[in-house]
């Protein structure tokens, strides 16, 4: 019997994954151009990385505004970006079979790391 109920599981899961919106949209990477390895890697590095947000935020608050500015307002929003980029590093791990558009700009820590992070403000699914 448990053998049984672990086939029609296993067939379930097999189903759901061959005819989901990433199968349907995989055809036209215009369309879906984040793979399912993208998204989940960069969901793993985001979570394992978000610390870094309290060196990376500060620094380019500073380069930016001033060395007093990147050690008060730098720091506290390196505090706020820590929490955002790895919640949504963890989003991103758990929803990596979803064709959604990623949240945190830049998508990891070391991409143009002088940059502030900033967030989209709408959840976006992609077009297939």
């Amino acid at each position: 019997m448990y053998c049984k109920k672990k086939k029609w599981l296993a067939i379930a899961i097999v189903l759901a994954i061959s005819s989901s919106p990433v199968q349907a949209a995989a055809g036209d990477p215009e369309k879906y151009p984040v793979s399912l390895e993208q998204k989940l890697g960069a969901g793993l590095i985001n979570t394992a990385t978000g610390w870094v947000e309290l060196i990376k935020t500060p620094i380019a608050i500073s380069k930016k505004d001033g060395l007093g500015m990147g050690l008060t307002v730098g720091l506290a929003k390196g505090i706020v970006n820590t929490v955002g980029r790895t919640f949504w590093g963890v989003f991103d791990v758990v929803t990596f079979i979803l064709p959604t558009k990623p949240m945190v700009e830049p998508h990891v820590i070391w991409q143009d790391f002088d940059t502030e992070t900033s967030y989209n403000r709408k959840f976006e699914i992609y077009e297939y």
